[in-house]
Parts: structure tokens; sequence; C-alpha cells
């Protein structure tokens, strides 16, 4: 006479009946092996589900408190802005604020580095393709006033704030933060500087006098007409300039060459 065992796994065997108490132990076995491995895997599935779940609540938690403290410097200023305020912006309570910035100057941090990254980006747009280098510093300048005209409130937070508050830009920032906002910026010059240079105007570095000029006169267009309504029209005049600028700064240097 035979019985069959079923195991876990669903598979049925057809097995002597002597063996039928070793069977049944081995498959008493197998079946809590198998129950505890996979009340393991649940358990382990359920712990990461909830980990991940709170990683991604941190993520937009902080992403809602940068967007909120965007909103008030932009109104109130770095010196009127208060960490209250923030919390008050982005719905929470100020101690759960601090929770994820320690104060407004790592707040303010983010913005100017968020603020960098998405100019970047734009500047870097016009350096890569098939485009002329001839054709890519008005693109780059056209970047430069539509990132303008798009965030206005980075563009503030990166060149107007403390400016406009005499508050000596980036020296009130501990020296390890500051160092990573220059290179931030600095990022940004270089490819203004290497555009340039590629169409025959521009200096080595993205410090130099031309690349400041530069860089001051476009920031100046956005700072005085960017509120006007003949905002446009002024940096279409400006954007004129430069690129004769360029082009003249172009030729001068190739006549140069040519002479003997």
């Amino acid at each position: 006479m035979a019985i069959a065992i079923c195991d876990c796994a669903s598979r049925i065997q057809v097995l002597p009946k002597k063996n039928m108490k070793k069977t049944c132990r081995i498959a008493d076995k197998v079946h809590n092996e198998w129950c505890s491995f996979y009340d393991y895997g649940f358990r382990e599935n359920r712990t990461m589900g909830t980990a991940q779940r709170r990683q991604r609540e941190a993520r937009q938690r902080r992403e809602s408190i940068l967007d909120a403290a965007r909103k008030v410097f932009w109104r109130a200023g770095y010196d009127g802005a208060t960490m209250p305020q923030i919390a008050a912006e982005a719905e929470l309570a100020p101690g759960t604020l601090y929770l994820y910035f320690p104060g407004k100057d790592s707040l303010y941090i983010e913005l100017l580095a968020e603020g960098y990254d998405l100019l970047r980006d734009r500047l870097a747009a016009c350096s890569l393709g098939d485009s002329r280098p001839g054709d890519r510093p008005a693109a780059m300048v056209d970047a430069f006033f539509e990132f303008a005209r798009d965030f206005p409130e980075y563009f503030d937070i990166m060149f107007f704030v403390l400016h406009r508050e005499g508050a000596g830009g980036w020296d009130r920032f501990p020296p390890e933060q500051t160092s990573r906002l220059e290179a931030l910026e600095t990022a940004c010059r270089l490819i203004v500087a290497d555009v340039l240079k590629q169409a025959g105007f521009g200096d080595a570095d993205g410090h130099g006098p031309s690349i400041n000029a530069f860089w001051s006169m476009l920031a100046g267009v956005v700072f005085y007409f960017r509120k006007h309504e003949c905002f446009d029209e002024v940096a279409q005049q400006a954007k004129k300039l430069l690129l004769a600028a360029v082009a003249a700064k172009g030729e001068n240097l190739e006549e140069n060459e040519t002479k003997p």
C-alpha cells in the first residue's frame, strides 16, 4: 500500500507505507523551513517598502521646503526672510523645518546651487550640437535671457538679492560652502569662455576681463529692464552689441594672425 504526501512546494509524491514516518518528518522540516523563508521574505519586502516610502516622502518634503524658501527669499530678501516664514509657506511646523535644514544659510546655499545647475544646463546646450561656432554666442545670450525670464526667483537669488542688501555676497557663508558655489559659478563661466573663444573672442578662463564684462552686461540688462515692457527689445539690442564686439574681436585676431 502507498500513501500520498504533499509538501509545501505543492508537489505530490507517492511513497511506500514503510517510509511514511520518515517522510512525514522530512515533509514537516521542509514545511517549516519554507514557511520561515516566506515569512522572512515578506517581512523583508515590507521593511524595504516602508524604507523606500519614507525616503520618497523625505525627498518630496525637502523639495517642498526649497520651493517655499525660494518664494520667501524672492519676496522678502535674504535679511527679511526667517525660518518661521519659510515653515509657514511650506505649511510645516518650524521644528519640522529644522529637521531638514539647520538654518536659512543652508537653504539659500541649496537654492544657489540649484540655480547654477539650471543655468549651466541652459548654457551647455548652446555649446553642443552641429551649430557653427560663430552662431553659438547668439544662442548663448538668448539662453541667458530666457533663463532670467523663465526662472526669475532663481535669477534674483543668484545675482541680486545679497548684493542689493549690501550683504557682501557669499562672504557670510562658511568657506567650504563658498568654495562649492564658486565652483558652480565657474562652471557656467567656463562654458561662456569656451563658446566665445571658439568664436574668436574671450579669455582662456572664466574670470578674465572679457568674460567678466560679458557676464556683467547680461546680468545688468536683466536687472534694469526685466520688469519693463521693453525688456525683450532691450535684450535684443544688447545681444547685437555683444555679438558685434565678438565679431570685431574675431576680425582683429584674424588680422593679427595673417600679419607677417
